[in-house]
């Protein structure tokens, strides 16, 4: 994750600060490197005696969408939204103007149900999909026929 429970990047942490998990509240550690996307994650369940957190992983790609998000004026990253009880975490929101991105590695039935609560608030939901990734999978047909039908 980009931001820490103060939304705090990786960036803007110094020792005096421990940074926790805004979902389940274990303690974080910065990645910051030179080839790495900075972020958040969580400690091994190895280094942190068989508790590793709320396994919330993202892969790079996941990531660099969500920098590229942060970095664009209006725009904020891992938005709590608040639907009939329900708190998820939108990748990218500009609540201003109700339009919210969420940024597609997978799908699961967890994926689909939170769009759908966000697009049933009235929020404008955008998927940007990893391609690469749904190609590869067969997870995405188009339909060139006059018939609007999927082979």
């Amino acid at each position: 994750m980009l931001l820490n429970h103060l939304r705090r990047t990786p960036r803007h942490w110094d020792d005096a600060l421990w940074p926790f998990c805004p979902d389940c509240g274990a303690l974080l550690i910065p990645r910051r490197g030179p080839v790495v996307v900075w972020h958040w994650a969580h400690r091994s369940r190895f280094a942190s005696g068989g508790s590793g957190g709320c396994g919330h992983e993202e892969s790079r790609w996941h990531l660099c969408w969500k920098a590229v998000y942060l970095r664009w004026n209006g725009w904020e990253v891992e938005v709590p939204v608040t639907v009939r009880g329900v708190t998820y975490r939108a990748d990218a929101a500009r609540l201003s103007t109700r339009r919210v991105r969420e940024f597609v590695h997978s799908l699961s039935d967890n994926y689909v149900a939170k769009h759908l609560a966000l697009k049933r608030s009235g929020l404008g939901v955008l998927w940007i999909f990893d391609g690469d990734r749904f190609v590869a999978a067969g997870g995405l047909r188009a339909s060139v026929g006059t018939g609007g039908e999927t082979p």
